[in-house]
């Protein structure tokens, strides 16, 4: 190879391997068109151009900073989708909640209608198992209506005045804070449960069993407990004011010197405790 030929090779090789943006633009767009067809220093020109556009250290970079920011919008993309997706869900579980309680308040209040229905219906007379059932599923109701102050009177008590339930038949249930005021529960058996606080106010308790229940802090007001069966109950701060419990059995009754027992008829009573007659006209009873 003689100089020239060394020369025009050194020459190709410098265009081929210029990094400089602006020399590489002048030698592609200025210099290149100059050079004949052939011309090895066009294709050299061309290598320089497309190396320094696409595989430059610059370019890299660039390109990487792009793909970097390209990534972050794309994960802030799918970050904001997230949030909406998980916005519309729990809008969607709320109306589902919203709906599942709707539901369950037109379920409840068909159950409470149906429960007072039988409870006080004439068609219903004279079936007390149906009549317990309907008691079991309205206390449950008025309980929680009580207690959400949903309540229809201004009271802690569930309501079943003026009810007949003659024999019903109710145990393994607690029928705490009840008032059965002016009621018909003669004959009903309402054995071993839990009645503290519960109100009997002119109710017709006549033949009632009540035997072990829980009677604490009850109110029997003028309430006819003739041959009411009161063995074993716990009589704990119960008002018997002007009750009539004539010919009842309060064999082993609770606490009863805690009983108020002011004009109480007591005639005729059943196995009552050692000293309960000579403490009960001490205190008002009336033995006639």
């Amino acid at each position: 190879m003689d100089s020239a030929e060394r020369i025009d090779d050194i020459e190709v090789r410098l265009v081929a391997q210029e990094h400089r943006l602006f020399a590489v633009l002048q030698n592609f767009f200025i210099e290149r068109p100059k050079w004949p067809k052939g011309d090895p220093r066009r294709d050299a020109a061309a290598s320089a151009i497309i190396w320094c556009i696409f595989f430059s250290p610059g370019t890299v970079a660039i390109a990487g900073g792009l793909i970097g920011m390209a990534t972050l919008a794309v994960l802030v993309w799918q970050n904001a989708l997230i949030k909406e997706q998980n916005a519309y869900f729990q809008e969607q579980n709320k109306q589902q909640q919203i709906q599942i309680e709707a539901q369950d308040r037109v379920s409840t209040q068909s159950q409470r209608t149906r429960a007072i229905e039988v409870i006080y219906g004439a068609q219903f007379t004279g079936n007390p198992r149906i009549k317990a059932e309907a008691i079991r599923t309205l206390v449950v109701i008025e309980r929680s209506r009580i207690a959400q102050g949903n309540n229809v009177f201004p009271s802690a008590y569930v309501n079943l005045h003026d009810a007949d339930l003659s024999k019903i038949h109710i145990d393994n249930f607690d029928l705490k804070m009840v008032s059965f005021r002016n009621s018909n529960l003669s004959n009903a058996i309402l054995v071993g449960i839990n009645l503290q606080g519960s109100a009997f106010r002119f109710a017709n308790l006549q033949s009632a069993n009540f035997h072990n229940s829980n009677l604490t802090e009850t109110f029997w007001d003028s309430a006819d407990l003739s041959f009411s069966d009161l063995s074993g109950a716990d009589l704990k701060g119960a008002n018997m004011v002007r009750a009539d419990f004539r010919h009842a059995d309060i064999d082993g009754i609770k606490n009863w010197r805690t009983i108020a027992l002011t004009d109480a008829k007591i005639s005729g009573v059943k196995n009552p405790p050692k000293g309960f007659m000579e403490w009960a006209k001490k205190n008002g009873a009336i033995l006639d």
